[in-house]
């Protein structure tokens, strides 16, 4: 039994199936929290754009399934961890990988790209910012 009812096809309106007959298309997902976006297409397109945009960044797979998993933990959201860390097992990472996220502790691994994807994950989680380039503040003076 799922806490918001999933809806049947003939249940959605015009936009909310066309949302989901994409999806299925194109191989991406429509299941799991999709049956609760989809009550919004437009939030479930948007979701959807923003995993594409991060996809086809330059970040490897495994760099970010790290910063996936970083977030996931650090908001203790259970539903998006324990999904991510069958992805993360999918895609290479190690048990004791995600076992060091799990604990907030240092990644074990010597990879440069995948230290620096798990720090910078934590520090912008952290500080709202990194210690490189602190978070933006406003413009003090008005826009002429």
């Amino acid at each position: 039994m799922t806490r918001i009812a999933i809806l049947t096809p003939d249940e959605m309106n015009d936009e909310q199936r066309a949302v989901i007959d994409a999806s299925k298309a194109n191989g991406k997902p429509h299941g799991g929290p999709f049956w609760a976006y989809i009550r919004n297409p437009k939030l479930m397109q948007n979701v959807q754009n923003t995993g594409a945009c991060i996809a086809d960044s330059s970040l490897s797979a495994r760099e970010q399934q790290i910063v996936t998993l970083t977030v996931a933990r650090f908001w203790s959201a259970k539903y998006p961890w324990a999904a991510q860390c069958r992805n993360g097992l999918k895609i290479g990472l190690t048990q004791q990988e995600i076992d060091a996220i799990n604990a907030r502790g240092a990644l074990p691994t010597d990879d440069k790209r995948e230290l620096l994807a798990h720090r910078v994950a934590n520090e912008l989680l952290a500080d709202k910012g990194t210690k490189a380039m602190p978070p933006m503040q406003p413009p003090q003076q008005p826009l002429a």
